[in-house]
């Protein structure tokens, strides 16, 4: 028996039927546009075939690296050539005297992983007050089967997908992904996360196209170089085609 204390509510079912005039279109003639279900609110975010989007994004995971010392990871980078690396001037400061390497395939503990010392000193670069760029050559070229990043002329766009490849704290590939925030005239702010190690780090767009690198965060905000600026100086430096 129920208790007193328990109300019983009975609920009277009752069927939806839209309201259709003569005037009206029938359900069968209905489109987004017209019933104004679906829109494209922004030209940056545009969608895409998902099998394509999952197969450029392996192609990336294969092209960024762990970048360590004996002592443990500092930072992350990427392939911009077969034995080029792109990264932050500021990991590089990281590395001192000791001896760098790349590793490549740390998706997890257990897949396969390729390392790759780092020669000495940078074939180019820009403090962080600037680009915060450092180029560094691999004592010898990756697989050709890595490929490399190449950059995509982007005009970035509030509110626009950024997705962000990235080894935070030295652990194995993970990807922040957020929206632009502001635009500067020298950085792209963003709400993507990113940790301790992200430093270095491939910024791309939705299509997963190469867009910046990623260079500083703080408690509100996380930011990054445009890579376009960047491309332009190591190509005019003769260091990677434009």
């Amino acid at each position: 028996m129920l208790s007193s204390n328990i109300k019983t509510v009975l609920v009277r079912r009752v069927r939806y039927r839209p309201i259709i005039t003569s005037s009206s279109p029938r359900p069968w003639e209905w489109s987004g546009k017209a019933a104004g279900f679906e829109a494209l609110v922004q030209s940056s975010n545009r969608i895409v075939p998902a099998d394509e989007w999952a197969s450029k994004m392996k192609l990336a995971q294969h092209r960024v690296c762990r970048i360590e010392i004996p002592e443990g990871p500092v930072g992350t980078g990427f392939l911009v050539g077969h034995d080029l690396i792109l990264t932050n001037w500021h990991v590089y400061r990281q590395i001192g005297a000791a001896q760098a390497s790349a590793r490549f395939g740390y998706y997890s503990e257990g897949t396969e992983q390729v390392v790759y010392p780092i020669m000495g000193e940078p074939l180019a670069a820009s403090t962080e007050d600037l680009l915060d760029f450092a180029l560094l050559r691999l004592t010898s070229k990756v697989e050709p089967i890595r490929g490399k990043l190449s950059p995509a002329k982007q005009e970035f766009e509030v509110n626009q997908v950024l997705l962000i490849l990235q080894h935070a704290k030295g652990d194995p590939l993970q990807i922040g992904i957020g929206h632009v925030t502001a635009i500067l005239p020298t950085k792209v702010v963003y709400n993507a996360n990113t940790k301790e190690g992200s430093s270095g780090s491939p910024i791309f767009n939705m299509n997963w196209e190469l867009v910046g690198i990623h260079h500083y965060g703080d408690p509100r905000n996380n930011s990054g170089i445009p890579i376009a600026p960047i491309w332009k100086l190591l190509g005019a430096e003769g260091h990677v085609r434009t």
